[in-house]
């Protein structure tokens, strides 16, 4: 039987014991088609990292700081089996890069000094790192100069070792615990929402231009000095472009916003416009409105109308921002009844459809 992680031995280790610790590439982002393969990382707290796709001739054509000289192409293009980990922005987090990637220079790239990593072992080595990026922030960078002098605790073998195998095979355990929790609220959730529905395809919907105000009640958020807020248990959204708008969770905010709303980004750090459907209660950031349903209505319509929404990102920006008045002008293209009106129950099926497809796509993955 395996050892639990308290009966395990453990010895501490420099950084630069178990890694070679390489430095990430660029100052200034390389602009991108849209049609790249390659992952570009960044010092971001999500998304595995990853900010965009790169072709391999933007990479090649891209210099360090937008301007000449330029770099060979083995400077900037990383391996794969790599802990990419953030040493400046979002501090300390770590992500595993099983394929060959680029990075700008907020990214020390990990690789084993010894072997190749695999991503079990990756998945333990993630969490003792992220322990020790605890001790930095924005103000204080781990670049890889103060990395090397970071320390990290591992198990070890009886000769006092990194016992990779068994953080191999403790990451294993773990992760299929996980999935199979996962497939099981898969399957319920299948379950549940029943049989994809023959509805007309979204081109041949008739479409209208639709009042948010007429659907929403219009709610600003009032949190305007987040950091002061101590850690808790409510969710606090802000005006972010990613991770449905959580910034973390707070206790005992200024108001609580009750949830089966959606909320809309008035302005932020590219987030302005941006909508997300929001089911639990939750404190908001003063850049974020709550748009509460007037009429009775399902998650799977909100979450239909906060992509409508989000449709109007590009207009919006530091620039233009989403005033209250402005937001009560908005009108966003919804498709109709015949007779003219929001027609919520199409959008509450074509929600169930898109989402039962998605849930038997990750139920395929995971049972691989």
């Amino acid at each position: 039987m395996m050892q639990s992680l308290d009966e395990k031995e453990w010895r501490e280790f420099d950084f630069a014991e178990i890694f070679d610790i390489k430095k990430g590439f660029y100052n200034k982002k390389p602009e991108d088609s849209g049609n790249g393969t390659i992952p570009f990382l960044g010092a971001t707290d999500s998304n595995n990292g990853v900010t965009r796709f790169l072709t391999l001739d933007e990479i090649a054509n891209s210099t360090k700081t937008g301007v000449l000289p330029n770099f060979p192409l083995d400077k900037k293009l990383f391996p794969g089996h790599a802990i990419a980990v953030t040493n400046n922005g979002s501090v300390g987090h770590a992500y595993y890069q099983a394929t060959p990637f680029t990075c700008s220079h907020d990214i020390n790239p990990l690789y084993l000094r010894d072997h190749e990593m695999s991503r079990d072992e990756a998945d333990f080595l993630i969490k003792a790192i992220e322990e020790q990026g605890k001790l930095f922030q924005y103000a204080r960078k781990w670049r890889p100069i103060r990395m090397v002098k970071s320390k990290l605790m591992l198990p070890v073998t009886d000769s006092g070792e990194p016992d990779y195998a068994y953080m191999a095979e403790y990451a294993q355990q773990k992760r299929d615990t996980m999935l199979a929790k996962y497939r099981a609220y898969v399957e319920a959730r299948i379950a549940e929402l029943g049989e994809v529905a023959e509805i007309p395809a979204l081109d041949e919907k008739e479409w209208k231009p639709i009042f948010i105000s007429s659907m929403f009640e219009l709610v600003r958020g009032r949190e305007n000095n987040m950091a002061m807020l101590e850690d808790g248990d409510t969710p606090l959204i802000s005006a972010k472009a990613n991770n449905n708008g959580l910034k973390g969770f707070v206790h005992n905010p200024k108001k609580i916003i009750a949830g089966q709303c959606i909320t809309l980004n008035n302005d932020g750090d590219g987030g302005a416009g941006l909508a997300y459907y929001q089911p639990a209660n939750m404190a908001l950031d003063s850049h974020v409105t709550a748009l509460v349903p007037l009429i009775d209505m399902s998650a799977f319509v909100m979450l239909f109308i906060a992509k409508c929404i989000s449709g109007l990102h590009g207009f919006f920006g530091h620039g233009l921002s989403i005033s209250n008045p402005r937001a009560k002008r908005l009108r966003i293209m919804l498709p109709v009844t015949d007779s003219g009106e929001p027609d919520y129950k199409y959008m509450e099926q074509y929600s169930k459809n898109m989402m039962l497809r998605k849930y038997r796509q990750y139920l395929t993955f995971a049972q691989q």
